[in-house]
């Protein structure tokens, strides 16, 4: 049998036996009820027949009362008349008086008998005879006590019942006041936590009398029973080895960009619960992947191509820029990986230009520099019939030439936004011009 079906089973027993228990209850109750209500008939019955005896005694009395004083005025009269008749008449009235006492005493003898035959008739119950209730006697002295019945059997336990709503938390209380120490030399006063000695700041203050002050209390700052303190990661777990979590603190040790995410610290105990959710955003120093030669010289017309590629996190931007000038707008650029483009070189691109690698918006940042020698190669820079520079190029790029000696004949090696091709310079002319008026 399972427990489900024993624990069933009891339950019904249990509810059989207190249905049982109430019926007999009721029953003793109803019976109980019953000798209640034949008690009071009884007693309204027996102060009946008390009033009535009561009045039997009273009329029974007045009678008695009245013919012991008819008896004795006879008896006076009688004895009155005897003094003024002489001889016989004398001894009849005497016979006479004697008689008459006998007839009052039989009388008498038979009223108090019918008092009691009727005393008996009348106080008889259906519990016996019972007579007037007398006055109520001294208490007795207390009995012993009784020795301690036997315990019962003790009952089945019932259901644990549902756990109730929980309630608003109470307005914090006041501190309670201080009592001042005294003593000479004067003591000092230090409050301490969990060991670690309590100062004034921002959370505490310890007044001059001793009072502490916690400004902004919360649940940590004491409680009972004691919270447990449980740390969780959302949409993941701590990181395995390296998380070590405690009551007030998550300790992680050799952080990474990966451990960025939302951290729950949930406190709970009896009363209740609360949590706190926090983002931790790590945070990985920027560092140069590649980076660009401390001295470069390049020749005018040509493309440079500087890399400059570093690695951080996502808010990482790689930039350049010139000392003490500006890049020009339509000739220089910077791709994403960091490569610097600058087409057209001419003389004034000399300089040095400064690589900077940062992370959220500046606060942190790393930078190498570049000091760039363009050199002037006869009238190459002038007589390149180049278009200016395009954005992009696609496809692989295929150099047609470096130098000029890689050219036939007069051609020269000039260079547009892609490639370097060959082209033929345009031919010099002079114009003569005669002199004027003036000039002679």
């Amino acid at each position: 049998m399972s427990s489900k079906e024993k624990s069933i089973m009891s339950n019904s027993t249990n509810l059989v036996s207190f249905i049982v228990s109430m019926i007999a209850l009721m029953l003793a109750f109803v019976a109980f009820l019953r000798i209640e209500i034949q008690l009071n008939s009884q007693e309204t019955k027996i102060a009946a027949v008390e009033q009535s005896c009561f009045k039997r005694i009273d009329q029974l009395s007045s009678e008695f009362t009245e013919k012991l004083y008819r008896y004795s005025s006879d008896g006076k009269i009688r004895n009155h008349r005897s003094v003024d008749t002489p001889g016989l008449i004398a001894n009849n009235e005497t016979l006479t008086a004697e008689r008459k006492l006998m007839e009052i005493r039989e009388e008498i003898k038979d009223d108090l008998q019918r008092i009691q035959e009727e005393n008996r008739r009348v106080c008889r119950t259906a519990l016996g005879s019972k007579c007037l209730q007398g006055p109520k006697g001294e208490p007795g002295p207390k009995g012993d006590k009784g020795d301690t019945g036997i315990s019962g059997v003790p009952g089945a336990k019932g259901q644990k019942g549902e756990k109730g709503t929980q309630g608003t938390p109470g307005t914090p209380g006041k501190l309670g006041p201080s009592n001042q120490p005294d003593g000479d030399p004067k003591p000092s006063i230090t409050w301490r936590r969990d060991g670690t000695v309590l100062t004034s700041g921002l959370k505490y203050s310890v007044q001059n009398d001793g009072e502490l002050i916690i400004r902004h209390a919360q649940y940590n700052d004491g409680g009972f029973p004691s919270p447990i303190v449980q740390w969780t990661r959302m949409f993941s777990r701590l990181p395995k080895r390296r998380s070590f979590p405690s009551v007030e603190n998550l300790n992680i040790a050799s952080t990474t960009r990966d451990d960025s995410g939302v951290y729950i610290c949930e406190a709970s105990n009896d009363i209740g619960r609360a949590q706190v959710i926090t983002q931790l955003v790590v945070l990985v120093l920027p560092r140069f992947l590649l980076k660009p030669p401390e001295q470069l010289t390049v020749n005018t017309g040509d493309i440079l191509e500087v890399n400059c590629s570093a690695q951080g996190d996502q808010t990482l931007r790689v930039s350049w820029n010139r000392e003490y000038a500006e890049f020009t707008s339509h000739r220089a650029s910077v791709r994403a990986d960091g490569t610097l483009i600058i087409t057209q070189l001419v003389p004034e691109d000399s300089g040095k230009y400064f690589c900077t690698a940062e992370s959220v918006g500046g606060a942190i940042k790393i930078s190498t520099e570049m000091n760039l020698v363009v050199v002037k190669k006869g009238m190459k820079a002038g007589i390149c019939p180049i278009p200016l520079p395009v954005d992009s190029c696609e496809g692989e790029v295929d150099d047609e030439c470096v130098l000029d000696s890689d050219c036939f004949g007069d051609m020269k090696c000039c260079s547009d936004s892609c490639e370097k091709l060959c082209v033929q310079p345009p031919e010099m002319t002079f114009t003569q011009l005669a002199p004027t008026a003036e000039q002679i």
